[in-house]
């Protein structure tokens, strides 16, 4: 239902660039080479954007192939989401944790895109359950697919093996020797080796692995200092309680914080979700904390969806009284619904494609351009700002290789703004609202576009 109602969306945010651009160059190459251009190599494996270049060779180059790309993804989500429910509370309980996850802002954010991070989350979930199962030739596929998406995925299966080893180690009393470890590490190998021959193949052809300094986001990846080290962990922590995910955090530290304080005790399964939470955290977000701008919602959400499950468990295991169980329940459903509503001022950046109050933008951005072409302004004459600057063709699939300028308010004679545009400095939004008329506006609620002429 989701990828019906959505099939026309243009691409938005990273997925200009993750999705069409990469798919794009593979379509027109008819599949000729298999590394990207260097202007457009991210590093990460291409096989998420070769992927969506084949549906449209077989479909045609459609918006709603791309959405129908993402549904046997949503689909593995929601069957593995039923499996996990039903393993950590009981068969009748498992839609719980189903629609905890639908409704996280960020997770929710992310399925109404054409992304490589929807086909993460799906191998995620397989590998998590497949080791909870023990069904290694499940994990040893789930493994690959999160190597081949990106070099994020290969660190979330390193991270999954070591909660593997210490799950058996911490809960199932099995000794960390090494014939162990070669039984546990066997159905990762398959991973290993393929993401090992793509980073060796990429740095023969390259001579670069993860990015470079000619990189278009060599900025993103700028070393930080101690100042930058410890804002980094201030703004992992807004992520982490972003978007009403404040409230599944105090509920979740107040259960454990009782339990603790009281003698019970965690059960193993809430012990074994703080393992699997603490791996995640470990490997993956050094990188975020190290480097100036590697901090992206979507790059926390398998540790996000843990924390779901976990909260969901802490209800589920250590309440007594239905009524307070089905109270608190209801009360971080309707707080991660509520942060599709959390829209932050003008002058504070937030990540639009972590939510889903950005829906509006399509439509308004639809009808700034129809109203742009209707009157006939030339494109090189009107700056915009990410994710608006690509080529038609890139972004709405359509005939037409013209480019809105990069915003230059000096240069540029118009300027198109909208409210999810987060590279407008606070200086250039005072300019433009005293300086500048409005030419257009479209908008509704808090989403606006607007068409400004100096």
């Amino acid at each position: 239902m989701v990828s019906y109602l959505i099939k026309d969306h243009f691409f938005f945010w990273d997925t200009v660039q993750l999705g069409s651009r990469h798919a794009t160059w593979y379509f027109d190459h008819n599949f000729q080479y298999f590394f990207l251009p260097e202007n457009m190599d991210s590093g990460h494996p291409p096989f998420f954007g070769m992927g969506l270049a084949a549906l449209w060779k077989l479909f045609g180059r459609e918006l709603w192939v791309g959405h129908l790309y993402m549904f046997p993804f949503l689909v593995g989500i929601l069957f593995f989401l039923q499996r996990l429910g039903k393993y950590y509370l009981e068969k009748s309980k498992s839609w719980w944790l189903i629609l905890l996850v639908f409704v996280d802002p960020v997770f929710a954010g992310q399925c109404v895109l054409v992304t490589p991070d929807i086909a993460l989350v799906a191998f995620f979930l397989w590998a998590w359950w497949s080791i909870l199962k023990d069904k290694n030739v499940h994990l040893g596929i789930a493994a690959i697919g999160m190597a081949m998406i990106s070099t994020r995925g290969m660190m979330i299966v390193f991270a999954l093996f070591l909660f593997q080893v210490l799950r058996d180690w911490q809960f199932n009393k099995v000794k960390i020797i090494f014939p162990h470890l070669i039984k546990r590490i066997t159905p990762f190998v398959p991973s290993g080796l393929l993401a090992c021959a793509f980073l060796g193949a990429h740095y023969a052809h390259t001579g670069w692995i993860g990015y470079h300094e000619d990189s278009p986001w060599a900025a993103s990846f700028e070393r930080v200092d101690a100042a930058g080290f410890l804002k980094n962990i201030g703004l992992l922590g807004w992520r982490m309680l972003d978007f009403g995910r404040v409230f599944l955090w105090v509920i979740a530290l107040g259960i454990l914080l009782k339990s603790f304080w009281t003698k019970r005790g965690w059960s193993s399964s809430v012990r074994e979700l703080l393992l699997l939470g603490l791996m995640l955290i470990v490997i993956t977000t050094p990188s975020m904390l190290l480097h100036r701008h590697l901090s992206a919602h979507r790059y926390l959400l398998p540790i996000m969806l843990v924390v779901d499950a976990l909260t969901l468990v802490l209800i589920y295991q250590s309440i007594t009284q239905t009524r307070w169980k089905y109270f608190l329940y209801s009360l971080v459903v309707l707080a991660l619904m509520t942060g599709n509503l959390w829209v932050y001022p003008k002058t504070v950046a937030q990540g639009w494609d972590a939510t889903l109050a950005h829906l509006p933008y399509y439509s308004l951005r639809n009808q700034m351009m129809d109203y742009i072409d209707e009157q006939g302004i030339p494109y090189e004459i009107i700056g915009t700002d990410f994710p608006n600057y690509a080529e038609r063709n890139i972004i709405d699939l359509i005939d037409d290789p013209r480019r809105l300028a990069q915003k230059d308010l000096d240069t540029n004679i118009y300027i198109m703004y909208s409210t999810v545009y987060n590279n407008f400095t606070d200086e250039e939004l005072i300019e433009l609202e005293n300086r500048w008329t409005i030419e257009r506006r479209f908008s509704t609620g808090s989403i606006e576009v607007i068409l400004y002429k100096k």
